[in-house]
């Protein structure tokens, strides 16, 4: 019969190594984070700001308090952040990616990724 987009095939049930390739159940976690869906780019994900997440154990929003451990949950499939440096004296601006990607048997892979922009005027 088929399986519910939440049921995890047997072989990874009685491997609990395994797990992380599972997704939990839908929650309401990003209603409760009071954030829309945004694109970015080609993608669609949840945005807020790292020290709104890490910084802190709760978030009051929308006249609620929520723990932000949940932030990240079971049904994240991959978590990127973005930190954006600018140096003004020489024009330049770096933009670090980091991605974890949770869909893996065993554990997440991360990639590093660091681009620089820099800015020319006139004959340069």
């Amino acid at each position: 019969h088929p399986r519910s987009p939440f049921e995890c095939e047997p072989e990874i049930m009685t491997n609990p190594e395994k797990t992380l390739a599972c997704p939990g159940n839908e929650s309401a976690t990003w209603a409760k984070f009071s954030l829309d869906a945004l694109e970015f780019g080609t993608e669609t994900g949840y945005g807020d700001i790292l020290y709104s997440i890490t910084d802190s154990p709760f978030l009051f929003r929308d006249g609620r308090i929520t723990g932000t451990d949940t932030f990240i949950d079971s049904m994240s499939s991959t978590v990127k952040l973005f930190l954006v440096f600018f140096t003004p004296r020489a024009g330049i601006t770096s933009l670090m990616t980091i991605t974890a990607d949770f869909m893996g048997d065993f554990e997440a892979t991360v990639d590093v990724r660091l681009d620089h922009y820099a800015i020319f005027e006139g004959e340069q």
